[in-house]
């Protein structure tokens, strides 16, 4: 009997100690967006042998782990103080969560003791379970568009079997809200908050390795992040906004933006507000986008004080 494509689940939940796996329930589903399993990553050895007959020499894999890809949407939990269902995707990507004046979840970079996520994958019956799971994560928004992260986890190698699915909870996961004047109240960068924004897209470009050597655990590990993006916005007066002399000068100013709603206090567990210190802009260029004069750059961000170069805040 064929298996069929569309019944897939992804369960995920942070592990008690780093590696060793846990077990995910109904409510810790995953409502993924264009999940992508490989089920086997690493390396082969070659014999290379040597016969008095030609033929091909039998291969060792090495270094054995798995890796997956989705998307999320970006939305807060629906209730101040609460976090979002995505946040333990954001804690195995190396950041932290605190819960302050029971009203926000904050999450800020780490650069060490990164938590770690079992995550399983169940595709129509056949469970592929992914142990250790560290990664990085990409942030796509802008004028129109749903606001979605994409993460890419590694994580350890363990044997896949087939097991009956059960039943995903996606009660927790709220419903987003595309970008728009209305829903985007507050787009602001460096002292500019007039620009009209077409598209922001950040990457937290974790660097993630698999490591299996002699005498060590095998693990998955974060070794460093290079934080970047990119920008697009219609092009205001040089008179008012110099992108260009701004490139070129290396100048840094702080980045900001409230998605969600209104920033009121009724919209109060719907708000959620990216701020990045420290951006400076590269390489900007003009554009068109329906006749409209824009411009588009890259971004860097940097941190200020250490492990701040990004926040998400939920509020």
């Amino acid at each position: 009997m064929a298996l069929s494509a569309g019944r897939k689940l992804i369960l995920a939940k942070i592990e008690t100690t780093a590696g060793t796996a846990v077990a995910p329930a109904a409510t810790d589903a995953i409502l993924a967006i264009e999940p992508t399993l490989t089920p086997l990553v690493g390396g082969t050895v070659s014999r290379d042998l040597v016969r008095s007959f030609y033929g091909a020499s039998e291969d060792f894999q090495v270094g054995s782990h798995q890796q997956i890809e989705f998307s999320v949407e970006l939305a807060a939990s629906g209730t101040a103080g609460t976090a979002p269902q995505l946040g333990k995707l954001l804690l195995a990507c190396g950041m932290s969560e605190t819960v302050t004046e029971s009203s926000k979840v904050e999450y800020v970079p780490v650069s060490k003791d990164e938590k770690t996520l079992t995550i399983v994958c169940n595709w129509a019956g056949q469970q592929h379970t992914l142990t250790g799971c560290r990664g990085t994560w990409q942030l796509t928004s802008g004028a129109q568009l749903i606001p979605r992260l994409k993460f890419t986890f590694l994580g350890k190698w363990n044997d896949p079997s087939s097991v009956a699915a059960i039943t995903g909870d996606y009660s927790s996961w709220q419903a987003p809200t595309p970008g728009s004047t209305t829903d985007t109240p507050t787009f602001q960068l460096h002292g500019q908050s007039s620009l009209a924004l077409s598209k922001l897209d950040l990457d937290y470009a974790v660097q993630t390795v698999h490591r299996e050597v002699i005498g060590a655990t095998n693990e998955v590990i974060i070794t460093g992040r290079q934080p970047a993006g990119s920008i697009t916005f219609d092009a205001p007066t040089l008179a008012s906004f110099n992108a260009f002399t701004t490139a070129k000068a290396g100048s840094t100013g702080a980045l900001k933006m409230v998605h969600g709603g209104a920033d009121i206090a009724g919209n109060a567990g719907e708000l959620i507000e990216i701020n990045c210190p420290k951006v400076q802009l590269v390489d900007p260029q003009y554009g068109d986008e329906e006749g409209v004069l824009q411009v588009s750059a890259g971004l860097k961000l940097a941190p200020n004080s250490g492990n701040d170069e990004i926040k998400f805040t939920f509020r």
